[in-house]
């Protein structure tokens, strides 16, 4: 059996129509099925914040379940990357870990997916029971989602939010292990006897997207990002590819998932992304000429760890990015990666999770192999708590491959430095919040090389949002 399954847009009032090819994910069901429906956990569609784990050593990689209705496990699927070296084995696992079937998957090879191995015969399970579906990888490198509380997308199965992951090192073995809410990517193939009920809608992670910042003259949280009372005409959960040149994106949710955008000359107007991001960097392309007008960058379930919008070659304006880790970059430059330019927009970041326990580097804006960059009218905050310093506001470094940052109208706050450059640029108008630094206001490495113009100053910022000035900004 194998089905294909478009994700588009329809007409609508505010939505643009696509073409069909602009959302398309391959259910990767191989040829080779039982007879009957066969339904599974997860959708067909990648899963969302994958890392593939450093770790070479052998390990036993599961999924706990359980069935809403009598029927029969065929077989099991599990996200595979290239790195992930088998042979690979499968087992379906009894409520007390008796091995009930076993199946090796053929060699994988080629790119990162789904792949999908059926049993002999299909095991009878029985309703109400929590069974495990598990794969061997023998050389350890496995896709990972750290912090993952999602739920079945079917209506035949369930998985306790936050528990469903289980692991067991070393040899093959029944995985009763878990590790911070990971998930890891095995999925159970299963025919149900009968009529399957819908599935629960997934839960909208709480959605934080404004706070009282106010700088008269600046960019806040209401007067960026998705318009007020603003509602989705439709919601995606999980990645969403978007390969249609010149397409036009408006007025969505995306949760917990990567807008992949694949195609050149892309606008992305009125969506709301949480727990999600945006890459336009793909199979070592870059997709310039993208417009990003309106949008908003909210916290999810879980911990990004990912800039909201990457590489280059975009146009961000009245973007909000709020309570994120990290906020925007630019780079790609190797790759064909134009200008970047953010204009009348308001970052405001915050500690990663787990922090100061992990490394946290967050900028508000951040570039690395970038071609020119323009930040102009925009507010950008950098909310470090102790031991929680982060970077800085606007990190621009030099030997990073980074070609110019002009700067126009800007305020920042926040990190050791709230402002640093180390190339050619052009700066005026930056207002840096004064006393809202760990080291100091500025690090500039390159003030031979910058034209330093007015209107740099520390300034304060009053709870009703005046402006007011408490010195001049040298380049240095």
């Amino acid at each position: 059996m194998r089905r294909l399954v478009l994700i588009g847009l329809a007409l609508g009032v505010g939505l643009v129509a696509l073409a069909a090819a602009a959302f398309f994910v391959l259910d990767p069901f191989d040829d080779g099925a039982p007879s009957g429906d066969v339904v599974s956990l997860w959708p067909e569609v990648p899963p969302a914040h994958v890392d593939v784990v450093s770790d070479a050593d052998p390990v036993e990689l599961g999924t706990a379940f359980t069935s809403k209705v009598e029927g029969d496990v065929a077989g099991v699927r599990f996200w595979w990357t290239p790195r992930n070296e088998g042979p690979h084995t499968a087992s379906l696992w009894s409520p007390d870990g008796e091995r009930l079937a076993t199946v090796d998957f053929e060699q994988a090879g080629g790119q990162e997916g789904w792949r999908t191995a059926w049993f002999d015969q299909p095991v009878e399970i029985s309703e109400g029971e929590r069974y495990v579906v598990s794969y061997h990888a023998p050389r350890g490198h496995f896709a990972q989602t750290v912090g993952f509380s999602g739920q079945s997308y079917t209506g035949a199965l369930a998985v306790e939010p936050g528990e469903s992951g289980v692991y067991a090192d070393g040899e093959s073995a029944f995985p009763t292990k878990s590790w911070e809410s990971s998930q890891y990517w095995v999925d159970p193939l299963f025919v149900p006897r009968e009529e399957v009920p819908e599935a629960d809608a997934p839960a909208l992670p709480k959605i934080v997207d404004t706070d009282d910042f106010r700088a008269e003259g600046f960019p806040t949280s209401t007067n960026t990002g998705v318009p007020k009372d603003w509602e989705p005409q439709q919601t995606f959960t999980g990645d969403v590819d978007i390969d249609e040149p010149g397409a036009v994106l408006e007025d969505v949710r995306i949760v917990n998932g990567v807008l992949h955008v694949r195609a050149p000359d892309v606008t992305i107007r009125r969506v709301e992304f949480v727990g999600s991001r945006i890459d336009n960097l793909q199979a070592n392309t870059c997709n310039n000429d993208l417009v990003i007008e309106d949008s908003s960058f909210v916290r999810g379930d879980t911990e990004l760890f990912q800039p909201a919008v990457q590489f280059g070659g975009y146009r961000a304006t009245r973007v909000k990015v709020i309570g994120l880790s990290e906020g925007l970059r630019a780079g790609g430059r190797p790759n064909g990666c134009g200008p970047v330019v953010v204009e009348d927009s308001y970052v405001s970041i915050a500690p990663a999770d787990g922090c100061p326990d992990v490394d946290w580097h967050g900028d508000g804006f951040q570039a690395y192999d970038a071609a020119a960059v323009t930040i102009r009218d925009t507010t950008i905050l950098l909310n470090h708590d102790e031991g929680c310093l982060g970077n800085g506001a606007i990190f621009h470094p030099n030997d990073a491959g980074n070609e110019r940052l002009t700067v126009e109208n800007v305020l920042v706050a926040g990190g050791g430095f709230p402002f640093r450059l180390g190339t050619p640029g052009e700066v005026s108008g930056l207002k840096v919040v004064a006393d809202s630094w760990e080291y100091g206001p500025t690090t500039i490495t390159s003030c031979g090389a910058t034209r330093w113009g007015p209107g740099n100053e520390a300034v304060t910022v009053s709870k009703g949002g005046a402006v007011a000035s408490v010195g001049a900004l040298s380049c240095r």
